[in-house]
């Protein structure tokens, strides 16, 4: 499963679950473990995580993408 949520208007984390989590674990991750103000749960039977050295092979049909700010 993933999922994305806000943290204020600066911070976002980006949260995976290698487990089958539900709907619920990921809500409850988001507000009490990462204090989150606000949450999207990304399709956890189609989305996939991508980073440095650990991709997974397949199709792509969008991504978002998160880099460092350029000032």
């Amino acid at each position: 499963r993933n999922g994305i949520c806000l943290i204020d208007a600066h911070t976002i984390k980006i949260a995976w679950t290698p487990d089958h989590s539900n709907l619920y674990e990921m809500a409850t991750l988001f507000r009490d473990r990462l204090s989150c103000t606000d949450g999207l749960y990304l399709d956890g039977s189609i989305s996939g995580l991508c980073i440095p050295g650990q991709c997974s092979s397949g199709s792509w049909a969008g991504m978002l993408v998160v880099t460092p700010r350029e000032d």
